[in-house]
């Protein structure tokens, strides 16, 4: 997708969020626990800019795609 392309709207049934770690919030929904050594970065400051997201895609409640969302 260009950058300047807008995003499509998603089909019926489906949502899109926008997971951000939180003191209670290690790991992503679905995501394995390996995933805490990307909180640990976050919380220690290890990540430059703080960024590290994760974008759920959900059928009906149900995670269907998830992509890690972290800084270069």
């Amino acid at each position: 997708m260009d950058m300047g392309e807008q995003p499509r709207e998603l089909r019926e049934g489906y949502s899109m969020e926008l997971w951000r770690p939180g003191t209670g919030a290690f790991v992503p929904p679905t995501m394995s626990s390996r995933f805490i050594v990307w909180w640990l970065f976050y919380r220690c400051g290890i990540l430059g800019n703080g960024m590290y997201r994760a974008l759920l895609i959900r059928h009906k409640g149900a995670v269907v795609h998830r992509s890690c969302l972290v800084p270069k």
